[in-house]
């Protein structure tokens, strides 16, 4: 018989972030707030009221014991198996978090319930690990979007383990403070963004980041010469360009508080990321570099369909095949997809180089692994370690390096535009503009900083 211990019942994004994008009905259904459980129901004699067809969190942990519930808590902690505390903390996603390297077994004992009661095959779902200190593994878990996630429940553990008491690890963590998983990205001004995972060179917390290219408001951005239109996230129109690196902080930074332009950093972390996952890379050992091969010679808008992330010949319009090289998504270690981030428009980050540039210089291209840092801009700001000692470069389809003619200076622009070819691609670097420059390819997009 499956043991049922109820700690406490979602409590929905209630943070003070307030978006004009809505997404399905169970988020709304997920915002309410339930007291705790009664003892009955922590000892699993019987199913609380609340559980009979109700949108609550449930889950068994296999074992059979009288552990109380702490009437301080006020978290929406439930634990799964001995070592972790897990929780919904948006439409599709769960967060677990543990202090326990043996908590990673846990994870076995998930069962997923979507809200036909159904379970959801652990196979369709991607489980992400992001190790913030040695102290705190933490597990995200993204389910696709043709399930509706309702619940959480663990499988029981045979009948010795069920006369097992909770361990004090277990107990450390059904305590880890819900403030330390970051409010969600789908509810940000600004169109549609997504949820980054933590990295531990460049970011050491999740953020999000616009999954498009900025655009002007409902304008086409070739033709959007003025600043003042709110930056937005859609599929629709073509990037914002012709817009220097100071206006872009200006216009992103409009947004909010916590709105920014992408600083290079978040760059890196998002391009290391996709670095690791193999379905970027095609089977002749080439990233994805996006639309790059001037068939349009012009910047494209995206595709409200993220398998139509090719562009047909002479036109831009989304088609589900072409050539691997210029595949214009890429996915993340969480299941996020992102558009565009190499070809289509340069994007501005907000680096600006102090000192002098990293060497060679001149009008050329030259490849990352043939670069030598400077004191200001670091080699690990330009392409990961892992890329370095496995020499990769532009053939790898991973981008190359333009200096510009001067040896010192210049603001930090990353990714390619539609024409640049080999030039293109997640770790491509531009140092030869100024922070007023502008240039009819080049565009930016907006990262928001989550509070932890």
């Amino acid at each position: 018989m499956k043991i049922l211990i109820v700690f406490l019942l979602l409590i929905s994004c209630s943070n003070s972030d307030t978006g004009n994008i809505s997404y399905g009905s169970s988020s709304e259904a997920r915002s309410s707030a339930y007291d705790h459980a009664n003892d009955d129901a922590l000892k699993g004699e019987n199913e609380p009221e609340i559980m009979k067809g109700g949108t609550g969190i449930t889950i068994g942990n296999g074992h059979n014991n009288d552990a109380e519930l702490d009437e301080e808590v006020s978290q929406p902690e439930i634990i799964i198996g001995a070592y972790l505390a897990c929780h919904i903390f948006e439409e599709n996603k769960v967060s677990c978090q543990s202090n326990h390297s043996e908590a990673r077994g846990d994870l076995a004992q998930l069962i997923l319930v979507d809200r036909n009661n159904q379970e959801i095959p652990l196979d369709k779902v991607t489980i992400s690990e992001v190790t913030g200190t040695e102290y705190l593994i933490k597990f995200i878990i993204t389910v696709p979007g043709t399930y509706e996630l309702d619940k959480i429940e663990s499988s029981p553990n045979n009948e010795s383990d069920n006369q097992e008491e909770l361990s004090e690890e277990s107990t450390q963590a059904s305590s880890i403070d819900q403030e330390q998983i970051p409010p969600s990205c789908k509810t940000l001004s600004g169109g549609i963004w997504i949820r980054v995972p933590a990295d531990s060179e460049y970011a050491f917390n999740d953020f999000c980041v616009m999954k498009y290219e900025a655009k002007c408001t409902n304008l086409d951005g070739q033709g959007c010469s003025t600043i003042g239109h709110d930056p937005l996230s859609a599929p629709q129109n073509t990037p914002w360009v012709s817009i220097s690196q100071d206006e872009a902080m200006a216009e992103c930074a409009s947004l909010g508080t916590g709105y920014h332009l992408i600083s290079n950093d978040e760059w890196m972390a998002i391009a290391s990321n996709i670095a690791a996952v193999a379905s970027n890379w095609s089977v002749e050992g080439e990233l994805a570099r996006g639309h790059s091969d001037s068939n349009p010679s012009r910047a494209c808008e995206a595709d409200v369909i993220d398998a139509n992330s090719y562009v047909n010949a002479n036109n831009c319009i989304g088609s589900p095949t072409g050539a691997f090289n210029q595949r214009r998504t890429h996915n993340l270690s969480n299941g996020e997809v992102i558009w565009d981030l190499a070809g289509n428009v340069w994007e501005w980050t907000s680096f600006v180089n102090s000192g002098p540039k990293p060497t060679p210089v001149g009008n050329s291209r030259f490849e990352l692994t043939g670069v030598s840092e400077s004191s200001s801009l670091p080699l690990t700001k330009l392409i990961p370690t892992l890329a370095i000692s496995s020499t990769w470069n532009s053939a790898n389809s991973i981008g190359q390096y333009y200096p510009g003619g001067s040896t010192s200076g210049g603001s930090l622009t990353r990714g390619g535009n539609n024409g640049d070819g080999s030039l293109s691609g997640i770790f491509s670097a531009q140092l030869n503009f100024t922070q007023t420059a502008r240039h009819p390819t080049g565009g930016f997009r907006c990262a928001y900083t989550l509070t932890q």
